[in-house]
């Protein structure tokens, strides 16, 4: 089994580095945005014809929430277009494709955790994006997977939780806002909701081609 990685230099593609030898039966090839641009879809042509993967795992993505609201053109053109990209490029390959996307697609203003089944309604720029994304994908592939996630931590990259571990270090208290609430769950480490889905991949490739929700 062929497993190609976008978005390698990533929290997420750096976790799934981590644990990629545990693995031994995957092949796993991982490329960051100057080796694969997912907005390029003739470099994304090119690097399947070469790996010829039976999954493609897109952690690439444009996350800066508050940036985007600035920098709309860039954040779709990475959210939306390179997503459509890969759905394409995964059509023509007949690859499976598991997509990250995110809990910022919801206004958060629900009084009882989200569901698959709640209606999207985003108030932001970031997740409208990631939103359009998840349509072209659902629109473009049926052979996909799309993972809602909230907060991701690892001992990668710049998170929550490595924050308020430092600030914790440096200080003797902390005030911390509380406008939102998050379920830690599988998310202990940033790359268990991507091995677990890929796992149930493997055993059962009758596995539901929908979206799935892990916050």
């Amino acid at each position: 089994m062929v497993v190609l990685v976008t978005g390698a230099s990533g929290q997420l593609g750096q976790s799934l580095q981590f644990i990629a030898p545990n693995y031994p039966e995957i092949t796993f090839r991982f490329y960051n945005s100057s080796e694969l641009d997912i907005i390029d879809l003739e470099n994304c042509k090119t690097i399947f014809s070469e790996t010829k993967p039976d999954f493609c795992i897109n952690t690439a993505a444009y996350t800066a929430v508050d940036k985007a609201e600035s920098e709309p053109e860039k954040a779709h053109l990475i959210n939306v277009t390179g997503a459509e990209n890969l759905a394409k490029v995964c059509k023509e390959f007949d690859t499976v494709l598991l997509h990250i996307s995110t809990d910022f697609v919801f206004d958060g203003n629900a009084s009882k955790p989200y569901t698959e089944e709640d209606i999207p309604n985003p108030t932001g720029v970031y997740g409208q994006t990631k939103l359009d994304g998840e349509k072209a994908i659902q629109k473009i592939w049926e052979k996909h997977f799309i993972i809602r996630t909230s907060w991701v931590y690892s001992q990668f990259g710049n998170n929550f939780m490595k924050t308020m571990l430092r600030l914790g270090a440096e200080r003797d208290s902390l005030s911390v806002v509380n406008s939102s609430v998050k379920k830690d769950s599988k998310l202990i480490y940033a790359f268990y909701i991507l091995s677990q889905p890929l796992i149930s991949i493997k055993i059962a490739m009758s596995t539901p081609h929908k979206i799935y929700l892990i916050c």
